[in-house]
């Protein structure tokens, strides 16, 4: 913890490092969501909050209001600096609240609502946005028409955002310290992921997990098929994981059946490591075995990094 908050106060800042750290924070698919005129310029959305969006009050995120933190903290608008980048550095240490409907004078490092000791802003921010999830509404509605229109894109910035957000630094090892899963005696479904190495796609693909399921109960089998890089110390000590290593490399199938024999849900769901979740990708898969008897398997549809549609169904031979 105390290495993240190093990192992420350390003087001075360059402009590429005010960048990595306000994409940590910066929330494309809102962003397109509420401003869908930065979608039809045709600009990166982090560019175009950096460059004109912080000066024209619009918002990073749900949780961070700018109008309403420049309104409150005049020295932070008169020194013309970014005010969300002002926040992560200097604002939230000092107890100034981001968002009229969030408190941060109570925030403390200890104290956050959750259980592991070492959660920290972005997780405490995250659990607390629940309350601001009217804002996406109104402006779904206020935007709908454009909002259809950028679909795909929005798809392709969600992608995108999980894949920037976690890479393989130190950052990526101390924010993990704070995820964790809910132990369900009879979940609903068991998703089994097999990995060998590449541990930053197993961690974007949990992170992605933890964030898009809400509707049903599951549990997640990590089946390590002996790993040489760091996924056993990492992935073992998340908890509400079951973490199976094996011995030697059996496999993909092999780990899969492995998995299938330690899972207590009803559904089986088998993913790669590399996936990236989206919204109501699990719930869809269990409402088509609901509505149809006669369904034994379902798949989902695959889209590739920018959005293009890559698979959308399959067939049995």
């Amino acid at each position: 913890m105390k290495q993240l908050l190093k990192l992420l106060f350390k003087q001075p800042y360059s402009g590429v490092e005010e960048k990595n750290i306000l994409k940590l924070f910066f929330d494309i698919e809102y962003y397109l969501k509420i401003y869908p005129d930065v979608f039809e310029a045709d600009i990166d959305p982090l560019e175009h909050f950096c460059s004109f969006g912080c000066h024209e009050g619009r918002n990073p995120n749900l949780f961070f209001d700018t109008n309403f933190y420049l309104s409150n903290n005049q020295d932070v608008a008169k020194s013309k600096i970014n005010p969300l980048l002002h926040f992560i550095k200097w604002g939230f240490h000092e107890g100034r609240s981001p968002h009229p409907k969030l408190d941060f004078s109570k925030f403390t490092l200890d104290q956050t609502g959750l259980s592991n000791p070492n959660i920290h802003l972005l997780h405490y921010i995250m659990s607390h946005t629940n309350i601001l999830s009217d804002q996406i509404i109104i402006a779904e509605k206020k935007n709908k028409a454009a909002c259809e229109k950028i679909l795909t894109s929005r798809l392709a910035a969600e992608i995108d955002y999980n894949i920037k957000l976690f890479s393989d630094n130190n950052i990526q090892m101390e924010l993990l310290t704070g995820i964790y899963f809910p132990s369900i005696s009879k979940p609903t479904v068991s998703i089994i992921i097999p990995v060998y190495n590449h541990l930053n796609f197993t961690l974007q693909c949990l992170l992605s997990l933890k964030k898009n399921i809400h509707d049903v109960s599951y549990e997640i089998i990590i089946v390590d098929d002996n790993s040489t890089d760091d996924t056993s110390s990492i992935i073992q000590n998340i908890p509400g994981i079951c973490y199976i290593r094996n011995e030697s490399n059996l496999g993909f199938v092999h780990s899969c059946n492995k998995g299938t024999n330690k899972a207590k849900g009803t559904y089986i769901v088998t993913l790669n490591n590399d996936t990236i979740v989206l919204p109501g990708w699990l719930e869809e898969m269990i409402a088509t075995f609901e509505k149809n008897t006669d369904v034994g398997l379902v798949g989902s549809m695959l889209l590739y990094p920018d959005g293009r549609l890559q698979e959308a169904g399959g067939i049995i031979w």
